[in-house]
């Protein structure tokens, strides 16, 4: 939907009941070259990162699967209660859930009111500079 979003396309109010949500955009191998974005953001200690099959985000709202990845659990019992909650909403695709939990002296500490910026690479920022 970002795609469609960035091309100027007008989009139904209700996104999640879009049939062109699926379209396939880019695919590996399928052309010589392929247009990669690349993006980051700062993240926080015990900031997570959700990486899931459509078979969990066509079948559980964004508010469940946030209310779920923010459970007071370990990083497993999450995955299985969001993967529960997609069976239970009548999930039959394949349903893949990857949770990843940040932490470490590093990081600053968590901030409720931190907005997720996602900011995006050029190449310039591949380069080899100076050490």
């Amino acid at each position: 939907m970002n795609y469609l979003r960035d091309l100027g396309v007008e989009l139904p109010p209700g996104p999640e009941a879009e049939s062109r949500k699926s379209i396939l955009t880019q695919a590996v191998g399928s052309t010589e070259t392929i247009d990669v974005k690349v993006t980051y953001c700062q993240v926080r200690q015990r900031d997570a990162l959700l990486l899931c099959s459509d078979g969990l985000y066509n079948m559980v709202p964004p508010a469940e699967i946030l209310a779920a990845v923010n459970e007071d659990e370990t990083l497993a019992g999450r995955c299985k209660s969001l993967i529960n909650k997609a069976i239970a909403n009548g999930g039959s695709d394949n349903i893949t859930v990857i949770l990843a939990e940040f932490g470490g002296a590093g990081l600053p500490p968590p901030s409720p009111d931190a907005a997720v910026e996602f900011k995006q690479f050029s190449e310039k920022d591949f380069l080899p500079g100076p050490d």
